[in-house]
């Protein structure tokens, strides 16, 4: 029990699937949600600032606009065949691939930050 509690403090975003079989109602959850992990990725990437070493939030800004085109590409790709089909679900696809994609990201970059807070102390 104590395990799913920390997953839901840590990662609301993991912890909470947004499959409720009704299309709309999911995109809608998938982009709050990742909209939550933007939020998260933002007070990160000011801790990394705050961090100053080695210039790494300038890295991360230059590699953060390669990979926003990255992930619009990506999840393009990922659902081509979803194109053909009619109604909203190739939406909610494109919704929940970036609700993924953004997950992992903020990870990594919490990652990063974590090593060079370290480093720094």
């Amino acid at each position: 029990m104590k395990r799913i509690f920390v997953c839901c403090v840590f990662f609301p975003f993991a912890a909470f699937a947004c499959e409720t079989g009704q299309v709309y109602t999911d995109i809608e959850c998938y982009q709050k949600q990742t909209q939550q992990i933007k939020n998260q990725m933002n007070r990160s990437y000011a801790e990394l600032v705050k961090l100053n070493l080695y210039d790494t939030h300038q890295a991360f800004e230059q590699s953060q606009k390669l990979w926003l085109q990255w992930i619009e590409k990506d999840c393009a790709f990922e659902n081509t065949a979803m194109t053909q089909s009619q109604g909203a679900g190739y939406g909610l696809a494109i919704a929940e691939c970036k609700h993924k994609h953004y997950a992992a990201r903020l990870k990594q970059l919490q990652s990063v930050v974590k090593e060079l807070r370290l480093e720094k102390e």
